[in-house]
């Protein structure tokens, strides 16, 4: 799939949780199933689990089973870098998930282009996992890259290149579980 559509289905993810909410607020006693709230509420809740679902690459709308994806559909989740609920701890399965698989050079050229984005855009819950997968794929590109970085103007970007080498300082040779 490619990383636009993730972004769209975030999207719809995020749009649902909010009538979601929103419902939820309204709700007076879910127990009675004639309150329009309450079927309100119910139409909601359902909403937001099929959007949710669909969200996921095939039918893994669990985070626990990135094993069954294959490299290309991984990378491609994590370049679409999706934000919706629970999107954040699936994204770290996947990272680690990759630390145990044989990538190809380009794939590793992908993660090590990911990494540099990561620290270009933001520190959310998955940056760790990215520091973490470093070392699997690091080469001198990387670490010109990081380095270059750290000369950014904004001060939030100049801090994440250093976690980045610390992990690959930390983990020198790393080896597949």
């Amino acid at each position: 799939m490619n990383p636009y559509r993730y972004a769209q289905l975030a999207q719809v993810v995020q749009d649902a949780q909010q009538r979601y909410k929103k419902a939820a607020e309204k709700l007076r006693d879910r127990g009675d199933p004639n309150d329009p709230r309450t079927q309100a509420f119910e139409k909601a809740l359902h909403d937001f689990g099929d959007a949710l679902s669909r969200a996921y690459p095939g039918d893994l709308g669990r985070y626990d089973r990135p094993d069954q994806m294959s490299v290309g559909d991984i990378l491609a989740f994590l370049e679409g870098d999706p934000v919706f609920f629970r999107s954040g701890y699936f994204k770290e399965s996947l990272l680690e998930n990759l630390k145990k698989r044989h990538l190809t050079t380009e794939q590793k050229r992908r993660v090590r282009d990911l990494i540099l984005k990561q620290v270009r855009l933001c520190n959310r819950r998955e940056f760790r996992r990215f520091c973490k997968l470093a070392p699997y794929v690091a080469d001198a590109e990387l670490r010109v890259g990081l380095d270059q970085l750290r000369l950014d103007p904004d001060h939030a970007v100049r801090r994440r290149p250093q976690w980045v080498l610390d992990a690959l300082e930390a983990n020198p040779h790393p080896e597949r579980n």
